[in-house]
């Protein structure tokens, strides 16, 4: 916040403003039992920097100070006050010049419309995150990372496998007695926004099998599409971030065709994604290649069975799973 008069005047204002700005809301929001304590707000941080939700409707009220040196009046029309809304989200400004000594104020203050994101953490246990996807070695300790650039994180909720959403207190969650966990969580800010509710999953059984989705190759070749090149990079980051990992990658074709043509096809295929992985700075050593044809069909669309295209696309699939350390 900048300062037009000087810092201790300025803190003053901000104070005499707070005690006479009153909030009304024309209109609520249907929030579910989740966060039934939360609403839109007007926040004051340590420094004195004043944060409204970008939604709430803020009356500013008349002041009558005995002291008048330390007056700071903030214009009304009527006593019961003007109302504002503010129309985009940043900073502010609105200015007061007293009639006594035609000094000017400027008050500050940041309609917040963004809302905080948050990531998890797992302090202890992690062996592999991939998209939304941990992978756990017997136990987990999981954190709440919330950020918020603005107000800043008021507070975090998370769900475990579809229970109420409860308040993080802030201290590690321990979880270890389930081969897997679906935790729900989000952060609402310290003016109310309310952050998308993220999902992800967590896993204890390190032998899973885990589908490389959108992995297209050309009709009858092993080369890869640029599609699945830019889906392969994001398993690229994930070992790289954890460079003690050991991968197999297996790839599958559809019941059509022969099954000695369908095993070199997938062998090669799996081979390309193995070449491309390289590429990117993964040590060949970390990496098994291995087709399996047709012998792993998924579905009832096993050679001789009239299936549709997509039927059959259910089929032609290429996955990794991770192995064991002491390999």
């Amino acid at each position: 916040m900048h300062n037009y008069t000087n810092t201790t005047d300025l803190m003053k204002a901000i104070k005499k403003l707070l005690l006479f700005a009153f909030l009304c809301l024309t209109w609520f929001l249907s929030y579910s039992q989740e966060i039934p304590e939360e609403g839109k707000k007007i926040f004051t941080n340590e420094n004195g920097n004043i944060f409204v939700n970008r939604q709430l409707d803020v009356f500013l009220l008349m002041s009558t100070d005995v002291d008048t040196k330390n007056k700071h009046i903030v214009p009304s029309s009527s006593n019961n006050g003007n109302k504002i809304r503010f129309s985009r989200h940043g900073l502010h400004t609105f200015t007061h010049i007293d009639p006594i000594t035609n000094q000017q104020t400027i008050y500050e203050i940041f309609a917040d419309a963004n809302p905080p994101k948050t990531d998890i953490k797992i302090t202890e246990g992690l062996i592999l995150k991939f998209a939304n996807r941990y992978y756990c070695n017997n136990k987990a300790q999981i954190t709440f990372l919330g950020q918020d650039e603005n107000s800043g994180v008021s507070h975090t909720y998370y769900s475990l496998d579809k229970n109420p959403y409860e308040k993080w207190n802030g201290k590690p969650i321990n979880l270890s007695d389930k081969s897997q966990y679906e935790l729900k969580f989000y952060s609402v800010d310290n003016v109310g926004n309310i952050e998308k509710h993220q999902t992800v999953f967590i896993y204890f059984d390190t032998e899973s099998i885990i589908e490389l989705e959108d992995i297209f190759f050309d009709h009858n070749s092993a080369d890869l599409t640029r599609e699945s090149m830019r889906k392969l990079d994001e398993l690229v980051k994930s070992l790289k971030d954890f460079p003690e990992l050991r991968i197999m990658l297996m790839s599958h074709t559809d019941s059509r065709g022969t099954s000695s043509y369908n095993l070199r096809l997938s062998k090669q295929r799996a081979e390309s994604v193995k070449t491309y992985l390289v590429s990117k700075g993964i040590q060949a050593n970390r990496l098994e290649a291995v087709g399996y044809g047709d012998t792993m069909i998924r579905n009832e669309c096993v050679s001789g069975v009239n299936c549709s295209e997509e039927k059959h696309q259910e089929n032609r699939r290429t996955e990794f799973k991770i192995l064991p350390f002491n390999k």
